[in-house]
C-alpha cells in the first residue's frame, strides 16, 4: 500500500480547479506531473478517479466518494503545517526556455 499524501493533495486540486492545466498552475507544476500523479493514485488505489472525455475530466462515482473523504483531513494538514511550520508560502515559476537560455550561457 502506498498511502502518499502528495497525490491526494493533487487529486483534491485537479478535482476542485475541474481541470488538469487549472490545477498546474496553481500548484507550479508541469501538466504531464500532474496528470502522472492523478494515474500514480489511481494505480495504488486500482480504481478510476475520473472520466475523461474532449470536454474535460469528470469525477467517477469513486473519485466523488474518495474526494468527500479526503477534502477536510487535507484540509486539516495544510492548515497545521502553515501554524506550525512557520513557513510562509512563495509560489516562484520560471519558463523553460529562460532557464535553457540561462543554462546555455554558462
Amino acid at each position: 500500500m502506498d498511502f502518499r499524501i502528495e497525490l491526494y493533495k493533487i487529486f483534491k486540486i485537479v478535482v476542485e480547479e475541474k481541470s488538469i492545466t487549472n490545477a498546474s498552475k496553481k500548484l507550479n507544476i508541469s501538466q504531464p506531473a500532474v496528470t502522472k500523479h492523478v494515474h500514480n493514485l489511481e494505480n495504488a488505489l486500482n480504481i478510476k478517479l475520473f472520466e475523461r472525455t474532449n470536454k474535460g475530466l469528470n469525477l467517477t462515482n469513486a473519485g466523488r466518494k474518495i474526494y468527500g473523504e479526503i477534502k477536510e483531513p487535507i484540509l486539516a494538514l495544510e492548515c497545521i503545517y502553515k501554524k506550525y511550520s512557520g513557513c510562509k508560502e512563495i509560489n516562484l515559476g520560471i519558463h523553460a526556455t529562460i532557464l535553457s537560455k540561462i543554462i546555455s550561457k554558462k
